[in-house]
C-alpha cells in the first residue's frame, strides 16, 4: 500500500520498487493498493521505470490505484496500456477501499 500526495519523484517510485521487491520474491501473487488521490504530477521516469518494473511482474500482480489529478490519471491510463489494463482504476477513496476490503475478504 502506498499514499502520495504531491509530486512523486524517481527516488520515490525507487523506494516503492525496492519495498515491493522483496514481497515479490516470497509471494506468488502481490497485490497492490495506492492511495494517489493527492499526487498532482509525477516525474516522467517514474512512469516510464514504474510501467516496466510491473511488466517484469505482470504475473504476480494485481494492482489497484486511485487517483484525482488528470496528469496523473492520464500517467496511469498510459501505463495500464502498456501493461494490458492490468490497473483496476479507481476515482475515490471509497473505492480503493472497497476493493482491499473485498481482496481481504476473499484471502
Amino acid at each position: 500500500m502506498t499514499v502520495v500526495t504531491g509530486f512523486m519523484t524517481r527516488d520515490m517510485a525507487q523506494l516503492l520498487m525496492d519495498r515491493a521487491d522483496g514481497l515479490y520474491a516470497r509471494c506468488r501473487e502481490v497485490y497492490g493498493f495506492h492511495n494517489w488521490l493527492g499526487m498532482q504530477n509525477y516525474e516522467t521516469a517514474c512512469r516510464v521505470e514504474l510501467t516496466d518494473w510491473v511488466l517484469r511482474h505482470r504475473h504476480q500482480s494485481v494492482l489497484h490505484i486511485a487517483v484525482a489529478s488528470r496528469m496523473v490519471a492520464m500517467g496511469v491510463a498510459v501505463a495500464n496500456l502498456a501493461l494490458g489494463n492490468l490497473i483496476h482504476v479507481h476515482s475515490t477513496l471509497s473505492g480503493l477501499e472497497s476493493a482491499l476490503a473485498r481482496a481481504l475478504t476473499r484471502s
